[in-house]
Parts: structure tokens; sequence; C-alpha cells
């Protein structure tokens, strides 16, 4: 789960690929979607996951950009989901690739951009 004070704290990055541009534009996202939650939400906001709904290869047709954020309130956890369509031409071949080869209706991209967070910070 991508912590949303880790994303508060990562600067800005270099983009060096379609691939690190397409990562850095849902950061930038979810640097939004937190500054939002914590407004409309109970309790303290934790983290969120991210997926794609990419589709297939074959298709090439528009994404949606999913963002699943968890806050807790007292022992309770909450779940608010965020969606934001994608067109397909922002979406990097590679995500099309892993797409292909889940049979999941969603790819998750969470460790992905954890893994941008860490290279951005570097």
């Amino acid at each position: 789960m991508i912590l949303f004070s880790v994303l508060a704290t990562i600067g800005a990055a270099v983009v060096l690929s379609l691939l690190d541009k397409f990562y850095d534009d849902i950061i930038k996202w979810l640097k939004v979607i937190g500054q939002v939650a914590k407004k409309a939400v109970q309790g303290v906001l934790i983290g969120c996951k991210t997926f794609i709904n990419a589709g297939r290869a074959a298709f090439r047709t528009a994404g949606k950009e999913i963002s699943r954020n968890y806050s807790k309130v007292g022992d309770q956890w909450q779940v608010t989901e965020v969606e934001r369509n994608v067109s397909a031409d922002k979406i990097p071949d590679e995500i099309y690739q892993q797409a292909e080869q889940t049979t999941d209706d969603l790819l998750e991209l969470t460790a992905d951009i954890e893994a941008q967070l860490l290279k951005n910070y570097q």
C-alpha cells in the first residue's frame, strides 16, 4: 500500500520514458486525491492501492485508473474509490503487455508506483 505520507514528501522527478511519465502522472493524481480525501473522509487517511483497467492490448482502448484509498475510523477500516479515464495513447505498451498476461479485469500498479517513488526519491 502506498502511504500518503510518502506521497507528500516526494518532490518532482526527472521523466525518462513514457512508462516513467505514466507513473509520474499517477503519482501527481494520487497527491491530489490524498489532499481531497483528507478533507472528505472520516478518520485518518493511511494509504492507497492503485489499479488500471486497460482492457486487452488487442483493443487498445482507453483505460481507467483506480485508486482505492484506505482510512481508519477507530478500529474500522474505510475504503474510498476514485477513478479517472485515461486515453489509450497515454498508456505505455508495457502496461498493455502486463494487462494481457493477467486474468483479472484490473492490473494492480501499486508495487510499480512504489518503485517509481523510490527511484524519484534517490
